[in-house]
């Protein structure tokens, strides 16, 4: 008994020793990331703007070419939920230490992403060799440094009834609002019905396509006898495809 007690505590001390033994990133840093966002929240389906700044640090040797950044967007339990990974604005060959390197991206929140707080990590990552490089920040582990956080909350109703009039002003926004609501909206159907939700999806959106093009053509009639389109013209517009939106892409999802 004496020997299995003994044994047992040699083999706890050796894991917990090779556990505070693991070894920590002592390479210097290349360069620092900063991230921040559009906004502290976001919903499912909806884009987010993020900027990105990253400053070489004074006497750093020049940077390995063509270097990608990735971006890793985690759940409270650290499990991925989606990806952004992307070359920089300016190759990392042409950075320079103490000029900042910023740009801004913006990317999509998948529709099936649950609510709750969703955690970005991001770092500079080779494509040929999957190396990561040492960056200032604070490491989650394997050169993954956290950069932010956003809330994600499901896609409200309204929401959709935006972008559905965006659609409705010939302003070029309506590729940018309504297709990520059909999108969202199209995924989450077939997820929970199956191929008949799917398809149900795709038939709202028809509907919706074929309200924008009858709203449109109404309002250039509008125009074009009057030479200014009235508030009339504008409501049934806005009501036809917002119609539409409710009808045709819920697909069978509670709201």
């Amino acid at each position: 008994m004496w020997r299995v007690t003994c044994a047992a505590i040699v083999a706890c001390a050796c894991v917990v020793a090779s556990a505070c033994g693991r070894t920590k990133d002592t390479a210097p840093p290349v360069a620092s990331i900063a991230v921040s966002l559009s906004a502290p929240r976001a919903e499912s389906g909806a884009p987010l703007t993020v900027t990105y700044t990253f400053t070489m640090a004074a006497g750093a040797a020049p940077m390995p070419a063509d270097q990608w950044v990735f971006v890793h967007a985690l759940d409270d339990s650290n499990e991925l939920l989606w990806t952004d990974d992307h070359p920089p604005s300016t190759p990392t060959q042409d950075w320079r230490p103490g000029t900042p390197v910023t740009y801004t991206r913006t990317m999509f929140v998948p529709g099936n992403t649950p609510p709750g707080l969703v955690r970005l990590e991001a770092g500079v990552f080779s494509r040929s060799s999957g190396s990561r490089l040492p960056l200032a920040g604070q490491d989650r582990g394997m050169r993954a440094y956290d950069v932010a956080s956003v809330m994600v909350a499901r896609m409200s109703a309204s929401s959709e009834r935006n972008a559905a009039i965006d659609c409705s002003i010939p302003s070029g926004r309506c590729s940018a609002s309504i297709w990520f609501v059909i999108l969202s909206r199209c995924r989450s159907s077939e997820e929970k019905s199956g191929p008949a939700g799917a398809a149900g999806c795709i038939g709202g959106a028809i509907g919706i396509a074929g309200a924008t093009a009858a709203a449109l053509g109404a309002l250039r009639g509008g125009i074009g006898r009057d030479a200014g389109a009235s508030s009339s013209f504008w409501r049934a517009a806005i009501s036809a495809i917002a119609k539409s939106s409710d009808a045709g892409l819920s697909g069978g999802e509670e709201r």
